[in-house]
């Protein structure tokens, strides 16, 4: 049987989790579809949406970050540890979490030098960070569900699906008054 502390942190952490993908699906309905909602977004205010599009970059790097640091504090580390711990550790768990990590090694020097800090010879010198192909991503957050799903199962409070995170008062409503009012 689970710790409660070990239930309670986790529980904490899947909802760091949730929030990760709710910013992320944000930034992908704006984003990730092009056409008719880049024109929305040009037609009703290109500055904003386009500042917009950093701020979510940037913010969803520091979230996968986050979640991922190898700090004691609400992270994947402090889960595996305590499952471990507990004997309640699983491949499956392991393997995600290896995962999540293997992404972080991706980004990491992003947030550290652009996001978290102003890293003079990057910025001075305009240098890439972070950049990976999509695929990366997707496998990110693929193991993030993994983990999740694994944990719950192994502390007995079941899996929980968040992919798709709609709302009323979303993006998605958003996106729609924005067509009704520039007349798409």
């Amino acid at each position: 049987m689970p710790s409660d502390k070990l239930v309670a942190e986790f529980v904490a952490l899947r909802e760091r989790f949730i929030w990760t993908r709710i910013c992320f699906n944000t930034f992908d309905s704006l984003y990730g579809g092009g056409g008719e909602t880049k024109r929305i977004m040009e037609k009703s205010a290109i500055t904003f949406f386009s500042d917009l599009n950093r701020v979510l970059q940037e913010y969803c790097l520091l979230q996968f970050c986050r979640v991922t640091d190898p700090s004691p504090d609400l992270t994947v580390s402090r889960i595996v540890n305590g499952l471990k711990a507990e004997a309640l550790l699983t491949a499956e768990i392991e393997q995600s979490a290896k995962d999540m990590l293997a992404y972080r090694e991706l980004i990491v020097a992003a947030r550290n030098k652009i996001i978290a800090h102003a890293d003079r010879k990057v910025a001075l010198n305009e240098t890439i960070l972070g950049e990976h192909p999509a695929h990366e991503l997707e496998q990110f957050f693929e193991s993030m569900f993994d983990f999740n799903d694994g944990v719950g199962r192994a502390l007995g409070i079941g899996p929980l699906d968040f992919r798709a995170t709609p709302c009323e008062g979303d993006v998605l409503d958003l996106l729609r008054c924005l067509r009704q009012s520039v007349g798409d």
